[in-house]
């Protein structure tokens, strides 16, 4: 038998293994982390729709303030007494007032 012969038909075997793993790694993707994905963006895009004026919320930059005006695709929110920022309505981190009103669990 010829060494470089057996060499070559293991090394495709091995590829044909690597292949096979990653389609499946693929299809795993898009079977679970896919939809949990979209899950996770559309209940982003709601709390988005449910802010009103004078929610107290947190931009993902950091800024704490309380939502003056709802414009299309903006917020208008005061930051300090007379300070308002416009911020795009996708940079809202979470609602200080749902947090507070809260009750922690014991």
């Amino acid at each position: 038998m010829n060494p470089i012969l057996l060499q070559t038909s293991a090394s495709s075997i091995d590829f044909s293994i690597i292949f096979y793993v990653m389609i499946v790694f693929l299809i795993i993707n898009f079977v679970i982390l896919v939809p949990k994905q979209k899950k996770k963006e559309k209940a982003q895009l709601d709390f988005i729709d449910e802010l009103q004026k004078g929610s107290k919320v947190v931009t993902l930059g950091g800024l704490h303030g309380t939502v003056v005006q709802n414009e299309d695709k903006t917020f208008i929110v005061e930051i300090a007494t007379g300070v308002k920022v416009k911020v795009e309505k996708t940079s809202i981190s979470y609602e200080l007032t749902k947090k507070l009103n809260e009750v922690p669990a014991a």
